[in-house]
């Protein structure tokens, strides 16, 4: 309990894989708790994909964690193997990217972290009110 996987701002490393029972992880942005991972979840391709830093901060939260890691190295080479799975992968973290930038900008306006107050942070930012966010309303978000 408390032993910190990743620090935001560290350089990637490894992915991970929380292990079967292997207990709850929990992820903060600038010292804000904002989701848990838990058995069977994966994380840390992020920054191994885009080539970035952390953008969050992974701690363990449970009496006992576990997890599986593979090294960036492997986790690459895999990847240029298969440019298929390489794009489902780049996709999911884009998505993992807009709903941190969501939740970020729900906490901004005073806005909680439930799903409720995620979806109406999301139409606060949809300026045009269109039902998808234009590049501007991205940028402003983010």
């Amino acid at each position: 309990r408390g032993e910190t996987v990743y620090n935001e701002g560290d350089t990637g490393q490894s992915m991970f894989r929380v292990d079967d029972d292997g207990g709850e992880f929990e992820v903060s942005h600038k010292n804000v708790a904002v989701h848990k991972y838990v058995s069977g979840d994966s994380f840390g391709e992020s920054s191994l994909l885009f080539d970035r830093p952390r953008s969050s901060t992974v701690t363990c939260v449970s009496k006992v964690c576990r997890l599986h890691e593979m090294k960036g190295s492997d986790f690459l080479a895999l990847l240029e193997s298969s440019p298929e799975m390489a794009q489902s992968l780049r996709d999911m973290c884009r998505k993992r990217l807009l709903k941190k930038a969501v939740k970020q900008y729900s906490l901004s306006i005073k806005r909680g972290l439930s799903n409720e107050d995620i979806v109406a942070a999301f139409h606060d930012a949809d300026i045009d009110h269109n039902g998808s966010l234009s590049l501007e309303e991205l940028r402003r978000l983010i």
